[in-house]
C-alpha cells in the first residue's frame, strides 16, 4: 500500500508538473505567435533595385551621403541613404514613388501611398486620394481612381492632361512602435511622344494633407539620365523631308512589300521598312540627308562607338565620290569633269547615348556635318550604290529607291506669312523686324503689327514671326478666332540645348479690357472686364488638327543651323462675353507676353487694330440685318405660296362643283313656256301626286328633249 502510494504521489506530481510547463509552453507558443505576427506585418524598407531610382517622403530625418538637411522631407533611397527610425520601415513615410525606364518614352512607375494611421486602434489621420500629388517638375502625378491615374505636363506652362490604366495592389500594413499604418500600392506606365526625362527636374513635391515634403538633389535628373542610358532603344524613323541609310548587323530587314529585295545590309530607312529588331543593338551606322541647296548638303550620322570613334569610318557613293572622317572634320570626295576634288566641313558632336539589350551596353554618337560640291548637284554624284566601310568591314546598300528618294528632296523654302482675309482683324507679332501696310518701315525691333491684306515685312516670312491671332466675327456677341504660335519640336528657339524636345510656347495677349490665355494645347482662357470693373474669365476648348495646322518653314540659314525646319501650330476657338458685344473689351493698348524657355515680352498701339475690329463690327451688323431681312422675306414668302396653294385648291374644288352641278342640271332639264300660266291658288296636293307629277314630266322631257 505505501509502495502504491508513493506511486501515485510521483505520478501526480509528475502530472502537476506537466500541466505548469505545458501552460507555460502554451504562453510561450502565444507569445512567438504575437511576435510573429507582429514582425511579419512590420514591413522593412527595402533598397531600391539597380534599375530603378527611388524616392521616399516621410516625417523622418535622413542623411544622404553623410549630409543631413532637416528642413527637406523628401530623399532618393539609395546606398548612401539613411534615416534615423530607419527600422520603423514604411511607417515613417507619408509615400513612396518607384521610377524604372524601359525605353527614352516609356517609364515604369509604382507609386506606395499612406491612406490610413490607428493609434492604440483608434482611427488617425485619413489621406484622400485626390490629394496625393507627385509634382516632379514640368509633370504632375496623380491617381483619380482605384483603376486610372493622370499624368499632367506643364512644359514651359503648357499643360497636357493623359491618363493612363493603373493597378491597384493589395493593402498592406506596416506597424511602427505599435502604431498601425495602411498603405496602398499602384503600378503604372506613362508613354508620351517625347523623351520622359525631359519632364524631370531636380526638385520633386509630394502633397498630402498638410505641409508639402520637397525633394530637391541636383543629382535626380542625372540619376535619371543613367537609367534611361541602359533602356532599351528603337533606332528612329526617318523624317519625309530626309533620306536616310541604315546598316544592321546580323538583323535582316525588308520591305513590307515583299517583291521588293535588298541586297547586302545596308536599308533604306522609311516607314514601311520592318526588321527583325528595329534596335539599336543591332546597329552599325545611320546617315541622313537633307538638302540645303542643290549643292549644299545637311548631314548627320550615328555611329556606334566601339572606342575609335568615326576615324575609322567611311562612306562610298558609286566609285566617283565618298565620305571620310579625322574626328574633327568631314571629308566629300567627288570626281567633277574628270578631276577628283575633296571639300572639307567642321563636325559637330550632338549626343553621345547607350542603348542596353540583354544586360550588355552599346554606346553610340551622333555627329552632323555640311557635305558641300562646287557647281555641281550633289544628287547627280550620288546613285543608288552606298558601302558603309568600318574597321576592315564592308556593308553596302544598293537600291534605286535610294536615288529616287534623293532625287525627290526639296531644297528649303522659307514660307511666306498669309495675309489677312477679308472679314478678318489679324495682329503679327514678330521678332527683330519691322512691318508696314504701306512700305514705309519703321526700324527693325521686337513688335506687334495690325496685318492687313496689304501688309508686309521686311522679311515678310515665318522666319520673324512669332505668334499670330485672326479675329472673325460670327455676331457681335461671339468670335472665331485662330491662333498661331511657334512650336520646336526639338529645342528652344535660338538656344542649343539638345536636351529639351517638343516645348510649346504658351502665349498671354492683353486688349486693355479683354485678355487671351492660350496655355493648353486644347483650352484657351479668355477674361474681360465690365463696366463694373468686375472680371470675369471661361476656359474656351480649343481645335488643332494634327494634318491640316502644323506650319513647317525653312530656309538655307535653318538648315545651316541646326538641320531642323521652323514650326508652328494652329489652334481655333470661338471668344463670348456673356452675351455682351466683344468690340467694348478690346482697346487700342495691346501687351504680348511669349512664355517658354525664351520668355519675352512686347506692347504696340492697336489704334488700327481698333478700327479694323469698328469696321468689322459694321460689316458684322449690316450681315446680321441681312440676314434678318432674309429671314422676313422667306417669311413673307412663305406665307405667300400658302396662299396661292390655298386658292388653287378652292378654284379646283369649286370648279369641280360647277361640273357636277351642271350633270345635274341636264339631267332634270324642264322646258318652260314662254308665257307660263300664273295660278293665284293653287289647290293643294298630296305628296304622292306631286310625285306622279314630277315622274310625268321627267318622261315628258326624256321623250321629248326639245
Amino acid at each position: 500500500v505505501g509502495t502504491r502510494n508513493d506511486a501515485v504521489g510521483t505520478r501526480n506530481d509528475s502530472l502537476r508538473e506537466w500541466l505548469e510547463r505545458g501552460t507555460m509552453r502554451l504562453w510561450l507558443c502565444l507569445a512567438s505567435v504575437i511576435v510573429t505576427v507582429h514582425c511579419a506585418e512590420h514591413l522593412p524598407l527595402e533598397r531600391c533595385p539597380d534599375d530603378t531610382v527611388c524616392l521616399i517622403f516621410g516625417h523622418d530625418t535622413c542623411s544622404v551621403r553623410g549630409v543631413r538637411d532637416p528642413a527637406q522631407k523628401g530623399y532618393i533611397w539609395g546606398p548612401d541613404t539613411h534615416c534615423d527610425h530607419e527600422h520603423d520601415g514604411y511607417g515613417l513615410l507619408y509615400s513612396k514613388l518607384d521610377i524604372r525606364p524601359i525605353t527614352p518614352f516609356k517609364w515604369k512607375f509604382v507609386a506606395t501611398l499612406f491612406r490610413q494611421s490607428y493609434y492604440n486602434g483608434v482611427a488617425g489621420h485619413h489621406a484622400t486620394l485626390e490629394k496625393l500629388v507627385f509634382n516632379v517638375g514640368y509633370a504632375e502625378i496623380r491617381i483619380i481612381s482605384e483603376s486610372e491615374m493622370e499624368f499632367k505636363t506643364d512644359l514651359t506652362g503648357l499643360g497636357r492632361k493623359t491618363n493612363f490604366p493603373n493597378k491597384k495592389s493589395t493593402k498592406f500594413v506596416s506597424y511602427g512602435d505599435w502604431n498601425h499604418y495602411e498603405f496602398e500600392q499602384y503600378l503604372f506606365e506613362i508613354e508620351t511622344d517625347q523623351e520622359l526625362i525631359d519632364f524631370f527636374g531636380p526638385t520633386v513635391v509630394f502633397h498630402s494633407h498638410d505641409e508639402p515634403k520637397i525633394l530637391k538633389d541636383e543629382d535626380f535628373p542625372e540619376l535619371l539620365m543613367q537609367k534611361v542610358a541602359k533602356a532599351h532603344r528603337k533606332v528612329e524613323r526617318c523624317s519625309c523631308t530626309r533620306s536616310c541609310v541604315v546598316f544592321m548587323q546580323n538583323n535582316p530587314c525588308g520591305a513590307r512589300d515583299l517583291s521588293q529585295e535588298f541586297e547586302g545590309s545596308g536599308y533604306v530607312w522609311k516607314n514601311n521598312l520592318g526588321c527583325g529588331r528595329p534596335t539599336y543593338e543591332k546597329l552599325y551606322s545611320q546617315i541622313e540627308f537633307k538638302p540645303i541647296t542643290a549643292t549644299k548638303w545637311y548631314v548627320s550620322t550615328i555611329v556606334l562607338d566601339e572606342g575609335n570613334g568615326i576615324r575609322d569610318i567611311g562612306f562610298d557613293f558609286g566609285k566617283t565620290a565618298g565620305l571620310t572622317f579625322d574626328g574633327s572634320k568631314a571629308f566629300f570626295t567627288y570626281t567633277r569633269e574628270g578631276k577628283q576634288i575633296t571639300s572639307d566641313s567642321e563636325m559637330r558632336h550632338e549626343k553621345t547615348f547607350t542603348s542596353e539589350y540583354n544586360k550588355k551596353s552599346y554606346k553610340f554618337k551622333k555627329y552632323s556635318f555640311r557635305m558641300e560640291s562646287k557647281g555641281t548637284n550633289i544628287t547627280d554624284i550620288n546613285n543608288s550604290y552606298v558601302n558603309f566601310k568600318k574597321s576592315g568591314k564592308n556593308m553596302t546598300l544598293n537600291d534605286d529607291a535610294f536615288h529616287e528618294q534623293l532625287k525627290q528632296l526639296k531644297t528649303p523654302e522659307h514660307r511666306k506669312i498669309e495675309p489677312c482675309s477679308e472679314g478678318k482683324a489679324c495682329l503679327v507679332f514678330v521678332e527683330n523686324d519691322a512691318c508696314s501696310c504701306n512700305g514705309d518701315f519703321p526700324q527693325p525691333a521686337d513688335s506687334g503689327y495690325v496685318w492687313t491684306r496689304n501688309s508686309t515685312c521686311r522679311r515678310p516670312t515665318y522666319e520673324v514671326l512669332l505668334s499670330r491671332i485672326d479675329f472673325e466675327p460670327i455676331s457681335t456677341t461671339k468670335w472665331k478666332a485662330v491662333i498661331i504660335t511657334y512650336y520646336a519640336p526639338d529645342k528652344p528657339r535660338h538656344q542649343r540645348d539638345w536636351q529639351i524636345r517638343n516645348i510649346e510656347y504658351s502665349i498671354d495677349i492683353n486688349f486693355g479690357n479683354a485678355t487671351i490665355s492660350a496655355h493648353s494645347a486644347n483650352a484657351m482662357s479668355f477674361g474681360w472686364t465690365n463696366r463694373e470693373g468686375t472680371v470675369t474669365s471661361s476656359v474656351r476648348p480649343m481645335r488643332h488638327n494634327a494634318d491640316e495646322d502644323v506650319i513647317t518653314s525653312e530656309d538655307a540659314k535653318s538648315v545651316e543651323e541646326d538641320g531642323r525646319p521652323l514650326t508652328f501650330k494652329r489652334y481655333h476657338f470661338d471668344i463670348e462675353a456673356g452675351g455682351e458685344e466683344l468690340h467694348n473689351f478690346f482697346g487700342p493698348e495691346i501687351e504680348f507676353k511669349l512664355k517658354g524657355p525664351n520668355p519675352m515680352a512686347l506692347a504696340m498701339n492697336g489704334t488700327e487694330f481698333t478700327k479694323e475690329l469698328g469696321q468689322i463690327k459694321k460689316e458684322s451688323g449690316l450681315s446680321t440685318l441681312t440676314i434678318v431681312l432674309i429671314v422676313i422675306g422667306v417669311f413673307l414668302l412663305l406665307i405667300i405660296i400658302v396662299a396661292i396653294v390655298i386658292g388653287v385648291c378652292c378654284y379646283c374644288c369649286t370648279k369641280s362643283q360647277r361640273a357636277l352641278y351642271n350633270v345635274d342640271a341636264r339631267n332634270t332639264y324642264h322646258p318652260v313656256p314662254s308665257n307660263p300660266p300664273i295660278r293665284e291658288n293653287p289647290p293643294p296636293s298630296s305628296n304622292s301626286s306631286k310625285s306622279s307629277e314630277c315622274e310625268s314630266q321627267y318622261i315628258t322631257c326624256s321623250a321629248n328633249p326639245k
